[in-house]
């Protein structure tokens, strides 16, 4: 240990630390160190300055100055010190905080840093080739005006321009309140930050057509920058309308290119100084090339995962495949379903179109959801809450629209066929029905940009913004699937997972219309659930929000019109036990029971939900199952200790919600 001390002094005389820190990052190994010996006491270097950053992290939160953090340490200074790279640096960072139970503020603002760096490595990964796509590397001496006179090296002003462009991209990010937490507007962002660095470069180090594209449009600036950005938007299947005018004509846009215009990278480069944050990655060292930095191609970015080999490429494809579905429909429902209005007593077109203006509202007027419990942390102008441009939020709540009114179309349709009848009154007049089919449109287009953030969190994101219950969302989910059969596998699992959280989690909060609905289902005021003589195997939306099941006796009708024992509470208790039982079934799996345990384990689980479904009230359904287990388990004299089960359970593939508390 006494050799580890002295290296760590070595380590620490390297970095500005205080007294207090340098004291409590060694205190810090030292604890982790007793827990696994063999494995801090190899590269205990690395380990140093893991130790170091997160001493450094956890004093910036507890003086509750996370945006302005009073340290001039940033990551890259520990990588360079310790000679680790970036991959190796996260994967020991995590394994830390799970040895030393981190507060869950350090695991947002480190899971932020990780994000960002997979999310700066992908798109420098792009910006690679899109540079190499249009300027010319090795320009040929016929080509040079000055082939008589010593030869300028154009290697270096190429190396600069290349530097120009990125740099610009980084203060873009800095400077402006577009989002660039998200992978695919942060794109849309570099590749606007080409366009000066086009137009300012001699076209003999330009590739065809880019040259002859600049020569002959000299005359008209605004032309010239407008056919640029056509050509990009082309090339690499790009809307122009989500660019040109919420990006590249906004206010914000002109103000930063009225900044920078003519600027020097090495100016340029101080002004990145005094913006650059501290205990993060520095995206300069990017565009420097440091090897520390840059993920390998034959090794994953972060521990074992590896980094998508073209993640933009797959998002933007991702986006035309759902535009390509909405082809032929408009922000206006089509003559089909204008047909179906006008077969209704009275017209729901006029209430239809009030509700989507007020949903428009909210919409647009409410910050996307990226990464909210570290966005606060961060200090960043594009993680601090500020709303995208109005222009993105208004093309995609276009795509929301469409992508609603062609679900509305096919349910009506399915609905037709089923029934054989197109007065559907009733159903196009409830509120929650409209609310949760724009919705489930809404989380589709939403992940068709940003697929990084929790599912868990834009379903709680968009039910607050469109006003609207978990339990109520649950009864569209599967029909809209089912209406939708051109949806991409990853969209259709999205809205699943999207599914599960209501059914594990969201649909029991306190606040649940579900316990409305079981008031007047439960009999004798016990809470239990009475049995059905119907399966519930009609699954359409329509008939969960009003066909009631039929029993012996006839029920009450509520003044709402809601069947005391209706159709869409079966098929949501049906769909808890499904789940229910599927994690229970690998729960049971990792800790090795025997299959007649597991059974007596599912009846006493079973019976909680269908019986004392008021346990479940604000609880988290993953909770039920190992209460259960447990209990069972305690029954018949089968040693299983809790902290086993708890084990068993973070194991589980459906990656278990930080909210479930043990």
């Amino acid at each position: 240990m006494d050799n580890l001390k002295a290296l760590y002094q070595q380590t620490t005389s390297r970095i500005k630390l205080s007294k207090a820190i340098n004291q409590k990052a060694w205190q810090s190994y030292k604890q982790v160190y007793d827990l696994n010996e063999n494995l801090l006491s190899e590269n205990p270097m690395e380990w140093f300055v893991v130790h170091i950053y997160l001493a450094l992290l956890e004093q910036v939160i507890s003086s509750k100055q996370v945006t302005k953090m009073n340290t001039s340490v940033t990551v890259s200074l520990l990588l360079n010190i310790s000679k680790m790279h970036c991959k190796e640096f996260i994967t020991k960072l995590k394994y830390t905080m799970e040895q030393k139970l981190s507060s869950p503020l350090t695991e947002d603002i480190v899971n932020e840093l990780v994000r960002n760096y997979i999310l700066t490595a992908a798109l420098h990964d792009k910006f690679s080739k899109v540079f190499a796509n249009i300027f010319v590397e090795e320009p040929s001496m016929s080509h040079d005006p000055s082939h008589d006179q010593t030869r300028p090296n154009y290697h270096q002003l190429l190396l600069e321009k290349r530097k120009q462009i990125w740099l610009l991209y980084l203060l873009a990010k800095e400077e402006t309140s577009f989002d660039t937490s998200e992978l695919i507007t942060s794109f849309y962002v570099l590749i606007c930050c080409f366009i000066p660095a086009i137009k300012s470069t001699p076209a003999f180090l330009l590739k065809s057509p880019w040259g002859s594209l600049c020569d002959n449009l000299n005359n008209d600036q605004t032309e010239v920058h407008l056919a640029l950005m056509k050509k990009l938007c082309s090339d690499y299947k790009v809307d122009l309308g989500e660019v040109l005018g919420p990006i590249f004509l906004s206010n914000q846009w002109r103000s930063l290119m009225e900044k920078y215009e003519g600027v020097s990278f090495h100016t340029m480069t101080k002004e990145w100084a005094n913006v650059v944050r501290p205990l993060t990655i520095d995206g300069l060292d990017f565009i420097e090339a440091a090897p520390l930095v840059i993920p390998s191609n034959a090794t994953s970015a972060v521990g074992a995962a590896a980094l998508p080999p073209t993640p933009i490429q797959f998002r933007l494809n991702t986006i035309q495949h759902l535009k390509n579905i909405l082809s032929g429909f408009t922000d206006s429902p089509s003559l089909t379903l204008m047909q179906y209005f006008q077969c209704c007593g009275e017209n729901p077109h006029g209430s239809i179109s009030t509700r989507l203006s007020e949903l428009k509202e909210r919409y647009t007027s409410t910050p996307l959801c990226h990464h909210s419990p570290t966005s606060s942390h961060s200090g960043s102008a594009s993680h601090s809450g500020i709303a995208s441009p109005q222009g993105i939020l208004l093309h995609r709540f276009s795509l929301i629209t469409r992508l609603y009114y062609k679900s509305l179309q096919n349910l009506l349709q399915q609905e037709e066929e089923r029934l054989s009848r197109t007065d559907f009154s009733a159903l196009l007049y409830i509120d929650t029905f409209h609310r949760s089919l724009v919705l489930c449109s809404a989380l589709v287009v939403n992940h068709a940009y940003d697929e990084q953030v929790s599912a868990s969190e834009v379903l709680q994101h968009f039910l607050a913004v469109f006003d609207l219950q978990a339990y109520h969302m649950c009864k569209v989910i599967e029909c809209f699937i089912k209406a939708e059969p051109d949806l991409s596998g990853a969209s259709i699992h999205h809205l699943k997972v999207c599914e599960d959280h209501i059914l594990d989690n969201l649909a029991w909060k306190l606040d649940s219309p579900l316990y409305d609905v079981l008031n007047f289902t439960c009999t004798g005021g016990t809470g239990s659930l009475p049995v059905l003589s119907d399966s519930p195997t009609c699954n359409v939306g329509a008939a969960q929000f009003l066909t009631p099941i039929r029993r012996t006796r006839d029920r009450a009708v509520t003044e709402n019109g809601q069947a005391s024992n209706s159709r869409s509470l079966t098929v949501f208790v049906t769909k808890v036990c499904r789940l229910a039982y599927h994690r229970l079934q690998l729960l049971s799996s990792a800790l090795s029971l025997p299959s007649d345990l597991v059974c007596k384990i599912w009846t006493c689980l079973e019976h909680l939900i269908k019986v004392k479904c008021e346990l479940l009230k604000d609880r988290h359904l993953d909770q039920a199952i190992m209460c259960c287990l447990y209990a069972i388990c305690k029954v018949v004299n089968r040693e299983v200790k809790f902290k086993a089960i708890v084990g068993a359970y973070e194991t589980l593939p459906h990656q278990p919600s930080s909210s479930v508390s043990l």
